[in-house]
């Protein structure tokens, strides 16, 4: 249940930076790459959540924080 809970609080974040970044920058394919590497990395989060490892849980959350980060750089970038 906490894994939804953390899943839903960065969709808050990265919903409106993906369709600004979709609006801003329509043929750059590094933003369609960071977005997939989020939703893996959520993807992976969920994952490993449920299964109870720790330090991976760690480190897929920050890949899908750091890629939230990148996206919003890469749009603020190409203004």
């Amino acid at each position: 249940m906490r894994a939804h809970t953390v899943a839903i609080e960065t969709m808050a974040a990265f919903g409106p930076i993906a369709v600004f970044a979709h609006l801003t920058i329509p043929d750059d394919s590094t933003a369609g790459t960071l977005a997939m590497t989020y939703f893996l990395g959520q993807f992976a989060h969920y994952v490993v959540y449920t299964l109870g490892i720790p330090y991976v849980r760690t480190l897929s959350f920050a890949v899908a924080s750091l890629s939230i980060l990148a996206l919003g750089l890469r749009v603020l970038t190409a203004l």
